[in-house]
């Protein structure tokens, strides 16, 4: 009679646990579809993030730039979707503008030596834009176009520079 009682507990305790046990995996699967969708979301909002054209201007004058096609700038796209970057830049060695990003972005730095209009990502943090050249280990953003190197002097020349970054029309 025991061993029944203790056969039939053993098969109670047995049951407990696999009809736990789907209940848990039923609330996965629930919770699945939502994920699914958050996921399809976050690719849909970063698709429409690549089909906007990433723009930025130099004190107010909006540059062309021939961006690369890296994880540096579409890490770069995805903070600007998130609002317009304003960032205050220095002159650095009489050739570069360089300032601060507030975020790190995915960066392989290489050594480069860089042309005027080049624009570069430093130590994964700074943006750097060129009106000179060095030689330096950066990761490649992109390059301003249809500049000359005078006009390219004389938008990043001055002590300080702002440089906006947006993917909308707007400074």
């Amino acid at each position: 009679m025991k061993q029944k009682k203790l056969t039939s507990l053993l098969f109670c305790a047995l049951l407990l646990l696999t009809l736990s046990a789907c209940k848990k995996a039923q609330q996965q699967s629930a919770l699945q579809p939502e994920t699914q969708a958050a996921e399809q979301t976050t690719e849909k909002e970063s698709e429409r993030n690549m089909e906007q054209p990433l723009r930025l201007w130099i004190d107010g004058t909006e540059v062309q730039v021939a961006w690369e096609n890296n994880a540096s700038v579409k890490a770069l796209r995805d903070l600007a979707a998130k609002g317009a970057l304003r960032i205050k830049t220095s002159l650095y060695g009489g050739f570069e503008q360089v300032g601060a990003l507030g975020a790190a972005l995915l960066h392989e730095d290489r050594r480069i030596t860089t042309k005027p209009g080049d624009i570069m990502l430093y130590s994964g943090n700074q943006i750097v834009l060129f009106f000179g050249e060095n030689t330096w280990s950066y990761t490649p953003l992109g390059k301003i176009i249809g500049q000359t190197e005078r006009s390219l002097a004389s938008l990043l020349g001055n002590e300080h520079a702002t440089i906006n970054i947006s993917l909308e029309d707007n400074k």
